[in-house]
């Protein structure tokens, strides 16, 4: 059974762990040395810099209200670090990515830095289900 379902709250919920997870992935990505931030490209297949939120997919009518939860929160103030950010993800997918990835989210400390362990795999939850955050053929 899904956690998160479609009405108002449940929504805005999910938006909410969504965003927690990402601020903690940020805090914890700046927290790594170049070293680490390499073994976390080579072993993820991800390049760290584009291992961020990416917004919800305005095209699904699933990931809608989503977005559009988002915006307002943004508009009124809220998650000042989006506020100039695209956040049209353009993949229904995204969302699937972001629900697997608070699955494994739930058992990180939140008191401390994500280790290098757990961001890869999360980064590699990511890179599964975004078309944004892959390397190129240059960074394989």
């Amino acid at each position: 059974m899904e956690k998160y379902k479609n009405n108002q709250y449940e929504v805005e919920q999910e938006i909410q762990d969504v965003l927690s997870m990402y601020r903690h992935i940020q805090y914890s990505l700046d927290a790594l040395s170049e070293e680490e931030k390499e073994k976390l490209r080579s072993s993820a297949k991800i390049n760290p810099q584009y291992f961020r939120f990416e917004g919800f997919d305005l095209n699904d009518y699933s990931n809608e209200k989503h977005f559009f939860i988002l915006k307002k929160w943004i508009n009124e103030g809220e998650y000042p670090e989006l506020k100039n950010r695209y956040l049209n993800s353009h993949s229904s997918q995204t969302i699937n990515g972001y629900r697997k990835m608070i699955e494994i989210y739930g058992s990180i400390n939140k008191d401390a830095n994500i280790s290098l362990e757990q961001l890869t795999e999360l980064a590699k939850i990511q890179a599964m289900y975004s078309a944004n955050t892959y390397l190129t053929k240059d960074e394989r």
